[in-house]
C-alpha cells in the first residue's frame, strides 16, 4: 500500500511539474515587430516584362514577353515546330534563369510589308478567306475568323502550344490573343475590313484556351461576359495613355457596348476582377518615354494604381541611355506594380522547454496594389549551430487571400524530431514551385537572405526529454 501512495505521488508530481513547464513555456512566447524597408531585388510574377527577344537587356526581370504567329509555329498542316519561336525569344536562356513568360498568339500583325501571319497551307485551304489591307496600322491579312476551317485549326494549334509549354511551366500569363490586329480584339472595319465576329464565335476561340489551360492565368483585352464568368484577368495595351486607359477602366467599372460589333451588353462590369485575376498589358508606344516616365509620371502612376496592374509588357522597359530621370521613373513604376509583402511581426518562443514541436505565428501584410495570384507554399525552417535543420511547408492559409492592405495570420508548427538542444534560428520564406527555393523578397530590413527572412532565435532546453530517457531506462531495468 505504501508503494502505491509513493507511485501515485510520483505521478502527481510529474503532472504538476509538466503543468508548470507548459505555463512557463507559454509565458516565454513573445511578439517581435519588424521594420518596413525598401526591397531592392526582383520579385517573381510581377514588374516590367520586356521583349524576350531583346539581347541588350542590362537589368534583371522576373518576366519577359514573347509572342508568336500561327505561321511561325505550324509549318505544315499538323506539323508544329517551336524552334524558330524559341530561338527568336531566347527561350533556353530564360529557362535557365527561371524567368517566366507573358505569352500571346496573334493571327494578324500589321507590318510595313505585304504578308500574312497565317501559314501558306492554311491560306490555300481557306482560299484566302479574309481581307488583305494597307492602313495607317500597316499592311497585313485579316482572316475571316468565322471560317470553320480557321476555327478548327486554331483549336488544334492552341492544344499544341499548351502541350509544348506544359513541360517547363515557364508561361505565367497568357494574353488572348488570336483575334484582331496584334491579337487585341479590334479590327479596322471602318476601312472596309470584315469586322470582329459576334459573341458566339469569339467565345468559341476563348473556349480553345480554357479547354487546355485550366490552371493558367488567362487575360483578355476587354471585360467580355466570358471573362467575367470564367474569372479571367484583363490587359490594357495603352498603359501610359490617360484617355485610352480611362476608357478601358470605364469598360471594367461599368461594362456596356462592344464598339467593334455594336453588341449593347457584350462587356461586363468587373470592378473587383483584379481581386482574383491579374491585370497586365503593354506600355503605349504613342507617347515618348520622357513624357511617360518624367513629365507625366504622376498620371502614369495613377493609371497603374487605378488598374491594380501586376505587370507591364512589352514596352514597359525603355533603355534610359544615360537618362537617369527616365530610370528613376521606371523604378517608381516598378515599385508600385503588383503585390508587396511586409512581414509585420512574429510570435516565437524565447525558449522551448517542453515537447518536440516549435509553435509560432507570422503576420504577413500586403502593402501593394494587387494580390499574389498563385498559392505558392510558405516555409518555416529551423536550424541550429550543429548544422541540423528541419522545415515544414504551409499550404494553409493561402497567399491568394492576401488582398492589398490586409494581413494574413500564418500559424505554424515545426516538428523538431532529433534536433539537438541549443540555440536555433527560425526562418520564413515563400517557395517557388518551379525551383523549390525561397523566391519572394519582403519589405523588411534584410535579416538572413532577402528571400529567407530570419524571424528570430530560440533556445531549445527540453529537460522532459532527459527525464523520459531516464524513466525509459528504469523501465527497461525492471
Amino acid at each position: 500500500m505504501k508503494g502505491l501512495f509513493v507511485l501515485t505521488g510520483f505521478f502527481v508530481a510529474i503532472v504538476i511539474v509538466g503543468s508548470c513547464l507548459i505555463a512557463y513555456q507559454a509565458s516565454l512566447n513573445k511578439m517581435t515587430p519588424y521594420t518596413i524597408a525598401k526591397f531592392e531585388g526582383i520579385n517573381p510574377l510581377k514588374g516590367f516584362a520586356p521583349w524576350a527577344s531583346d539581347e541588350t537587356l542590362d537589368q534583371k526581370y522576373s518576366l519577359v514577353y514573347a509572342n508568336t504567329t500561327w505561321r511561325e509555329i505550324e509549318v505544315s498542316e499538323g506539323v508544329f515546330d517551336f524552334s524558330a519561336f524559341e530561338e527568336r525569344n531566347q527561350y533556353e536562356h530564360w529557362k535557365a534563369s527561371h524567368t517566366r513568360i507573358v505569352f500571346r498568339l496573334a493571327l494578324d500583325v500589321p507590318r510595313d510589308n505585304e504578308h500574312t501571319d497565317l501559314p501558306d497551307w492554311l491560306m490555300e485551304k481557306i482560299g484566302a478567306d479574309g481581307d488583305t489591307y494597307s492602313t495607317d496600322y500597316g499592311m497585313g491579312f485579316s482572316p475571316n475568323y468565322s471560317n470553320p476551317i480557321v476555327m478548327e485549326g486554331h483549336k488544334k494549334l492552341i492544344q499544341a502550344i499548351a502541350t509544348h509549354f506544359a513541360a517547363d511551366q515557364l508561361v505565367a500569363y497568357i494574353e488572348l490573343g488570336s483575334l484582331g490586329h496584334w491579337g487585341e480584339w479590334h479590327i479596322k472595319a471602318n476601312e472596309g475590313l470584315k469586322p470582329m465576329p459576334g459573341q458566339a464565335i469569339r467565345e468559341t476561340y476563348v473556349g480553345h484556351y480554357l479547354d487546355v489551360f485550366p490552371h493558367s492565368m488567362l487575360l483578355m483585352r476587354r471585360p467580355f461576359a466570358i471573362a467575367n464568368g470564367e474569372r479571367l484577368g484583363l490587359f490594357n495595351d495603352m498603359m501610359g495613355h490617360k484617355q485610352a486607359t480611362d476608357t478601358w477602366l470605364g469598360w471594367i467599372n461599368e461594362g456596356g457596348e462592344y464598339d467593334q460589333t455594336g453588341e449593347s451588353a457584350a462587356l461586363s462590369a468587373m470592378p473587383d476582377g483584379w481581386k482574383y485575376a491579374p491585370i497586365g498589358g503593354e506600355m503605349t508606344h504613342s507617347i515618348p518615354a520622357r513624357q511617360i516616365y518624367l513629365t507625366d509620371l504622376e498620371n502614369t502612376l495613377k493609371q497603374v494604381e487605378a488598374s491594380h496592374a501586376t505587370f507591364i509588357g512589352p514596352g514597359g522597359y525603355e533603355n534610359p541611355e544615360n537618362d537617369r530621370q527616365i530610370s528613376i521613373g521606371q523604378d517608381m513604376i516598378t515599385g508600385r506594380l503588383g503585390y508587396a509583402f511586409h512581414i509585420q511581426s512574429a510570435i516565437l518562443p524565447s525558449r522551448l522547454f517542453l515537447g518536440d514541436t516549435l509553435k509560432g505565428e507570422v503576420r504577413l501584410r500586403n502593402v501593394g496594389i494587387a494580390p499574389f495570384y498563385q498559392n505558392w507554399p510558405m516555409q518555416v525552417k529551423v536550424t541550429n549551430e550543429l548544422g541540423q535543420a528541419t522545415t515544414v511547408l504551409l499550404e494553409q492559409p493561402q497567399l491568394t487571400q492576401l488582398l492589398p492592405e490586409t494581413t494574413l495570420v500564418i500559424p505554424f508548427e515545426v516538428p523538431l524530431g532529433l534536433m539537438e538542444d541549443g540555440k536555433c534560428q527560425i526562418f520564413f520564406s515563400i517557395i517557388d514551385p518551379l525551383t523549390g527555393k525561397p523566391a519572394v523578397g519582403f519589405l523588411n530590413e534584410p535579416t538572413g537572405s532577402a528571400q529567407q527572412f530570419l524571424l528570430g532565435e530560440t533556445i531549445l532546453q527540453r529537460p522532459i526529454r532527459v527525464f523520459m530517457g531516464w524513466l525509459s531506462g528504469i523501465t527497461r531495468q525492471k
